[in-house]
């Protein structure tokens, strides 16, 4: 009825809490139906993998990830403000108010308050967090405590439930003024949920911190009161890059007893390893680990499995699945959610490079997978050139390490070779060298068996 139209859905992340997906998928079987017609979505990162899965297994994609703002734009914003000027760890700060919803959240509380914001980065978002949540001053700052409780119960039994809206705490004034500042919704019912995403994160992140605090380092205890639910997971995964990345000494004293693996849980020693992995800090991280990678080479096995698990994200154009089957939309999936995402790409590779001689026979059959998922999207990467130089050397590093004739080999030299014609524009002279001398030898044998 509508050619051309433009069908826009905010926030789909949801729709993976609802019990009952009928209407939307009815929706989306609609606009497949009308050529011309197009799907606009907004979902967050995290998200993706398991919404393309349910949803958009057969229909082309384009992703389009969000920019944060550039220094123009938060300059403009933030001129005559006074939120920046003469701060220690202005970078910083510049990097979290860079997000539009955090920068709305710090002019609303310089409007109110005349003190400063905070210097650090963790700081800021406890503060901003706390202001959004409960403010301390204006109507009801009284009830600042207890707003952040009935919100942190809120957000606690939502992720333990998976359930899109939880019944109302017994605090009836805390959650009516929770309500009425936008910051929980409510259904026709009467049971809550909150408003905003950013807001639940932060809840939870606190949650985990608090009970790391708490448990002073009794880890075992920790992961008993977290739980498994998908939503302190992810927090605990947070917590973990944005601490170590700090510094804090608890984030580092937890990721020495993952690396060691002394008795914890392999999943949550697992989930430490993705924090680590996404940490702006990985580089650090992983070298000052790097004695323990090598000293146990299943531990090295199983950083480089996390990082080819958890450390991708969707190609920028997708196109349109075939089948209708659980193995045609996982493979599907597979093929289209391989893009490298992260410093820890390079930051492995490079150490694995620098360690090649320490390599054994059998590791080179899972290490030929790593590259080739690097050889899927390593151009989106900052250091994609240097990346594809360093596939390369140890494509060819195998490749030495074998007989003459491996080109015979259909296996794994084959895989190796294949790495090596697609990196030629990360080492153009030692590729030029490389197929110089494979002709001579290729001419040599050629002449030998004509005699």
């Amino acid at each position: 009825a509508y050619p051309g139209a433009t069908v826009v859905v905010d926030s789909l992340e949801k729709a993976l809490e609802f019990e009952r997906r009928g209407a939307l998928e009815e929706l989306i079987g609609l606009i497949r139906r009308h050529a011309g017609a197009t799907l606009l979505v907004t979902a967050r990162t995290h998200a993706i993998t398991a919404l393309f899965h349910h949803f958009f297994y057969d229909m082309s994609l384009a992703v389009v990830e969000t920019p944060q703002l550039d220094d123009e734009e938060l300059g403009a914003a933030t001129r005559g403000r006074a939120l920046l000027e003469g701060k220690p760890s202005e970078a910083g700060l510049r990097k979290v108010l860079r997000n539009p919803f955090y920068l709305r959240l710090a002019l609303s509380y310089r409007e109110r308050n005349r003190s400063s914001l905070v210097d650090s980065t963790s700081d800021l978002r406890l503060l901003l967090w706390r202001e959004g949540v409960a403010p301390s001053t204006g109507p009801g700052a009284e009830l600042a405590a207890r707003r952040r409780a009935a919100f942190d119960d809120v957000c606690f039994r939502r992720t333990e439930g998976l359930s899109q809206f939880v019944s109302p705490p017994q605090d009836v004034e805390a959650v009516a003024a929770l309500v009425r500042d936008q910051v929980l919704a409510e259904d026709r019912q009467g049971w809550v949920s909150p408003a905003h995403d950013v807001f639940e994160d932060w809840s939870l992140f606190f949650q985990v911190e608090r009970l790391v605090l708490a448990a002073q380092r009794n880890w075992a205890q920790m992961f008993s009161h977290i739980g498994t639910h998908s939503g302190l997971r992810r927090a605990f995964r947070f917590w973990v890059s944005e601490r170590a990345a700090a510094g804090d000494t608890e984030a580092e004293a937890l990721l020495d007893i993952c690396i060691a693996g002394t008795g914890l849980p392999q999943l949550w020693r697992d989930e430490a390893l993705v924090g680590l992995l996404r940490s702006e800090a990985c580089e650090r991280l992983l070298s000052r680990y790097e004695t323990e990678l090598w000293s146990d080479n299943s531990l090295l096995r199983r950083v480089v499995h996390m990082l080819r698990v958890a450390c991708k994200g969707p190609k920028n154009s997708i196109p349109e699945g075939v089948g209708n089957t659980e193995g045609a939309k996982e493979a599907h999936a597979r093929l289209s959610m391989t893009q490298p995402v992260g410093r820890a790409w390079h930051r492995v590779v490079k150490l694995i490079h620098d360690n090649r001689t320490r390599l054994a026979e059998a590791d080179w059959v899972w290490l030929a997978a790593l590259l080739e998922d690097v050889c899927q999207g390593s151009h989106e990467l900052p250091e994609s050139t240097e990346m594809m130089g360093l596939v390369f050397d140890l494509a060819q590093h195998f490749l030495q390490l074998h007989d003459d004739d491996w080109y015979r080999d259909e296996g794994l030299p084959k895989r190796y070779f294949e790495l090596i014609t697609n990196t030629v524009g990360g080492a153009p002279d030692k590729a030029a060298a490389y197929f110089r001398q494979l002709q001579d030898d290729l001419t040599s044998e050629e002449q030998t068996q004509h005699r």
